[in-house]
């Protein structure tokens, strides 16, 4: 097996998440690897005009509270496993979460990204899309992808 020594986990911070750091942190800690968590918000105002006439009714505020609130949540994460001798570094970025996730991986050198996929099929993939599904095709290293556990 090659060796890993950077990995990039894509947290969407659902229920998932836990299962998705699980797997980071055990492959990290198997390879003495340095792990960087990544939220990625989704950009919803990328047209100037519209930003700038929510900035005003302050919903641009709002989302930098809410972009503060997922910092916290992955320092979070991140300072238990730097307790056990992990490595970890947090970022929260906004954009597409596929095309962000992948560029970071680049930007790192990551050899592993881990990623959750909810496993959508039908209607709800075809208009969804899958953001795991791209990252495995566009991403510089392996993916491994933690699908989701369904219950009984």
């Amino acid at each position: 097996m090659p060796e890993v020594s950077k990995i990039v986990c894509a947290l969407d911070l659902s229920d998932q998440s836990e299962r998705v750091l699980a797997w980071a942190m055990d492959l990290a800690a198997q390879h003495h690897a340095s792990v960087v968590l990544v939220t990625v918000v989704e950009d919803f105002f990328p047209y100037t005009e519209i930003y700038k006439s929510l900035r005003e009714m302050g919903v641009a505020k709002a989302l930098d509270e809410v972009r503060g609130e997922i910092e916290k949540e992955l320092e979070g994460f991140a300072a238990t496993h730097r307790e056990a001798g992990i490595e970890v570094d947090t970022t929260v970025r906004t954009g597409r979460p596929d095309r962000e996730v992948v560029a970071l991986a680049k930007e790192v050198g990551a050899d592993l990204v881990v990623i959750g996929s909810h496993g959508r099929t039908g209607i709800d993939h075809a208009l969804l899309g899958s953001v795991a599904e791209k990252v495995l095709r566009k991403a510089p290293c392996p993916v491994l992808t933690v699908k989701q556990v369904e219950s009984d």
